[in-house]
């Protein structure tokens, strides 16, 4: 992600980044990780105001596989369910420029892309695995 985009996450964030110096995935996921920041520090928030104190942090945000891998410290099951949301949204988004994507492969190596970007890096889209 561009250090622009990676600093207003930062800036609008900077308790859940506090550990976290850079984020590598593409900017097309600026997005769905902006919500998601957004969903987990709303739930900071509440839980805060009925007195309980979750002190979260990012540890690594990534892309794995093709996806969208978020890793964090601490949280509840509500902060852990908009992460796997977010994370599986990512496979439906393209990692470069935001548009409506899909897991696309180069050999062992995938990406979710949308068609112009697909094209653009010589990727197939993925058809998951033949066994013959």
């Amino acid at each position: 992600m561009d250090q622009e985009l990676q600093d207003k996450l930062f800036e609008k964030y900077p308790n859940q980044y506090r550990n976290l110096k850079y984020i590598t995935c593409g900017n097309g996921w600026f997005d769905i990780i902006n919500t998601c920041c957004f969903g987990v520090e709303q739930r900071i928030k509440n839980a805060k105001n009925q007195g309980k104190n979750i002190d979260f942090w990012w540890s690594d945000q990534k892309s794995k596989f093709g996806g969208l891998r978020l890793y964090y410290y601490s949280g509840d099951e509500y902060i852990s369910g908009v992460i796997y949301m977010a994370e599986g949204i990512s496979y439906k988004v393209c990692c470069v420029c935001g548009n409506k994507g899909q897991l696309c492969n180069k050999g062992s190596w995938f990406e979710t892309f949308c068609d112009k970007c697909r094209i653009e890096n010589t990727y197939e889209i993925y058809k998951g695995f033949v066994v013959e």
